[in-house]
């Protein structure tokens, strides 16, 4: 009587990738949101539009830079991605732990935001990024509002006549109470198709 065959091995069906909307590099740093808690001093406010904003962006790219959180879990860098990761419904961030003290967590919150404040635009590069992403990916365009930086550098400052001749400026500097309100002046502006940017100042500056 022959010998029964052993049974053939089922191939294993590999899991599917956890986490799929952190960039795999960043996988070995995630943490559930539970473990993770806002910056209740965090003096950056993330309004409606700002939130929306930050959705889209990570529905569209996933998380590929951890946000940085100190050693009891007060988020100090990524307040709003961790906002939108919930409306999301992510379970976990990628986020680097980091051993400030007090001081230290405030100044580096602090530094994070006003940073990247005061950097400018390229104009030229701007409006030729914008016009391409508004080409390849329409959707994300209108997500990120990416409208209201049109025409976002210092169109009509100088402009020339059409005859090589340089026309004067005259600008106004209106001052508004928040960051908000200066947001919506902006917009009322361009409404208007006037040629309006945004300026912010520290106490020193502003004199």
């Amino acid at each position: 009587m022959p010998k029964p065959k052993p049974p053939v091995p089922r191939p294993l069906t590999p899991d599917p990738c956890p986490l799929p909307y952190i960039a795999a590099p960043l996988r070995p740093l995630a943490e559930p949101l539970e473990a993770l808690h806002v910056d209740a001093r965090n003096a950056r406010k993330h309004d409606e539009r700002n939130l929306k904003s930050i959705v889209a962006s990570l529905k569209e790219f996933g998380q590929v830079k951890p946000i940085v959180v100190n050693a009891d879990g007060t988020i100090e860098a990524g307040n709003g991605t961790y906002e939108a990761a919930r409306r999301l419904g992510w379970t976990h961030l990628a986020a680097v732990r980091v051993q400030h003290d007090p001081a230290a967590a405030r100044g580096y919150a602090l530094a994070d935001n006003r940073t990247a404040e005061l950097a400018d635009w390229d104009d030229a590069m701007l409006q030729a990024l914008l016009a391409e992403v508004q080409e390849d990916s329409p959707q994300l365009y209108d997500d990120l509002l990416l409208a209201e930086l049109r025409g976002a550098g210092d169109e009509g400052r100088g402009a020339g006549d059409g005859k090589g001749k340089v026309m004067p400026d005259f600008s106004v500097v209106v001052q508004c109470a928040d960051q908000a309100d200066q947001r919506r002046f902006v917009r009322q502006m361009k409404k208007e198709n006037r040629a309006c940017r945004m300026l912010t100042l520290s106490p020193s500056e502003a004199g």
